[in-house]
């Protein structure tokens, strides 16, 4: 596992004018990969690696800990969202991996704790606010969260550790999600979240 980049570093860098003097010290300082992307102003990255291409990461975010970012082309980030994993999961030789898969969005103000992996599938987007992405504090062995592709993640939605959305389903305001959903096409909604509807395709209705 890589040793930690230290924080006021990477506090420096953030505090730094332009995206591509942040770059520049990024790749040299704390060896991270990226590639014809942006990085936001006083967004801190203070984590084992990143590795992002034609993507973007916008501002006042803040990323800490023994874990690893993915980002694949187009994908992109908003601003004011917190990544996070504990110090105790390092002790307990844990690195946890956040994937944003081809054109996959996380908007605004969203918390994710990274003591697992957690996967947003191609084209998904985590909108609205305030949702929470769990991956520790389960019985379960398996603490990954993944959401498949094409999927649409309403506000303030919590999701447990171990759990998923397949691909192509809607996720509605408030929901409390503590399994797995493997059938695709799926409205989810409720405390604990269930399917309420089936074949929907929150796609075309928005279009």
């Amino acid at each position: 596992m890589k040793k930690k980049p230290y924080l006021l570093m990477s506090i420096f860098i953030a505090i730094l004018p332009f995206n591509i003097v942040r770059v520049i010290l990024y790749k040299l300082v704390l060896k991270y990969k990226i590639e014809n992307s942006k990085i936001g102003w006083l967004t801190i990255l203070s984590i084992n690696q990143l590795s992002i291409k034609d993507a973007s990461i916008g501002s006042f975010n803040i990323f800490t800990g023994p874990f690893e970012v993915i980002m694949e082309s187009s994908s992109a980030i908003g601003s004011f969202n917190y990544f996070r994993s504990g110090n105790w999961a390092r002790n307990m030789k844990r690195e946890g991996k956040l994937v944003l898969n081809k054109e996959a969005l996380i908007v605004n103000q969203h918390y994710f704790d990274l003591f697992g992996t957690i996967i947003i599938g191609e084209k998904s987007i985590v909108a609205g606010v305030r949702s929470q992405f769990w991956t520790h504090g389960s019985m379960n062995s398996e603490v990954n969260i993944t959401i498949g592709q094409e999927c649409y993640i309403g506000s303030g939605v919590k999701f447990a550790a171990g759990t998923s959305i397949a691909d192509f389903s809607l996720c509605a305001l408030g929901s409390v999600v503590t399994k797995k959903f493997i059938v695709p096409n799926k409205l989810i909604g409720g405390v604990p979240a269930k399917e309420i509807s089936s074949n929907v395709d929150w796609r075309k209705k928005w279009k």
